[in-house]
């Protein structure tokens, strides 16, 4: 089935999207993954009803290092790639 859908995609869109436009997409499909989501933690923290205050300092230790990591992160990521930044 993922063939058919990845064929059936790429079809439709290969002459819609250009190359520079693909690249763009890229690096917003790289930023997207490297950010945390601290919100959903929260949420599925609520609906498993867990500890909360395990919770928060859990989303707060995260968010520190991801302010540290994030752009060396990023970085390497989209070089992988030979993407530049936009």
């Amino acid at each position: 089935m993922y063939v058919i859908t990845s064929f059936f995609l790429f079809t439709v869109f290969k002459n819609l999207i250009t190359p520079e436009l693909a690249t763009d997409y890229l690096a917003g499909a790289v930023l997207l993954g490297a950010a945390p989501c601290t919100a959903m933690v929260l949420v599925w923290s609520t609906l498993t009803k867990g500890n909360p205050a395990y919770t928060v300092v859990q989303v707060a230790t995260n968010d520190l290092i991801i302010l540290v990591a994030f752009v060396p992160i990023v970085k390497f990521l989209l070089g992988v790639s030979n993407v530049t930044q936009p």
